[in-house]
């Protein structure tokens, strides 16, 4: 019995402070962190706002991205602590194969990457979902964020 009420005081004064779900603000920084033989390794963050007292996790479902509106990889990351009454960031990378941006073979990589380098410009467009978890309560973000990056 004392179990149980102390469950419940400590219930009431979570849900008497908690101000809603924390906010998500924008997706910004979008960048290329590295361009290798094979591969562009992407990187962007996300930013959010938790108003409440209390914390919680954010797992990244399905955010995928698409290079000029061609979807070539998948945002994977673990779940993130939340921290409580805080603004917090969450930095999200994504590896692709040039094959993937510019076709099979290397003649085509090689033709792609000068187009690249020429026009130093690429679209880049995240889309997914971000869940926010606390202790049975859970909300879903969708995400659709298109940025125009410089390749340099």
């Amino acid at each position: 019995m004392k179990r149980y009420i102390c469950f419940l005081c400590i219930m009431l004064t979570i849900s008497c402070s908690v101000k809603g779900k924390p906010v998500f603000t924008k997706v910004d920084n979008v960048n290329v962190l590295s361009i290798k033989r094979d591969t562009l390794e992407l990187g962007a963050t996300l930013f959010f706002k938790n108003p409440n007292i209390v914390g919680g996790e954010i797992q990244i479902n399905d955010v995928k991205v698409s290079i000029d509106k061609k979807e070539v990889a998948q945002v994977i990351s673990n779940k993130v602590p939340v921290p409580a009454n805080e603004a917090f960031q969450i930095p999200i990378k994504a590896r692709i194969p040039l094959s993937e941006i510019f076709g099979e073979g290397k003649d085509n990589i090689i033709k792609g990457m000068l187009g690249a380098l020429f026009t130093k410009k690429i679209k880049v467009q995240f889309e997914g979902s971000v869940t926010y978890e606390l202790i049975g309560f859970s909300h879903t973000y969708f995400i659709n964020q298109i940025e125009e990056i410089d390749i340099k």
